[in-house]
């Protein structure tokens, strides 16, 4: 078997892993996006491979470290921001001259 016994096939598996990548998931370890009412389930008929993980400690992590990295690009954004703005504030706009007027001769 290629993948875990509390997904129903490979196919659901593939779906899963796909999924978690495309959403950001930090890890691809199935339990770490596991539910306790789910892992209850599998336990119950005996599909869950990881009785003894803590499925709630790992959605905490998940969540920490996500929220983690939205503070640090947020800071990101407005250090960007702000060093742009400072940027624009010190570079002179340089203004090109009027066209020089000339009177026609007629």
């Amino acid at each position: 078997m290629n993948y875990p016994p509390c997904f129903s096939d490979e196919a659901q598996y593939k779906e899963w892993k796909t999924l978690a990548i495309k959403s950001h998931l930090k890890s691809t370890f199935v339990c770490t996006d596991c539910t306790p009412e789910y892992q209850a389930a599998m336990m119950k008929v005996d599909r869950c491979q990881s009785p003894d993980v803590n499925v709630k400690i790992l959605q905490m992590r998940e969540m920490e470290d996500a929220m983690h990295q939205e503070v640090i690009e947020g800071k990101f954004e407005s250090f960007s921001d702000r060093w742009a703005q400072m940027v624009n504030q010190l570079t002179p706009m340089i203004v090109p001259p009027p066209p020089k007027r000339t009177r026609n001769k007629t």
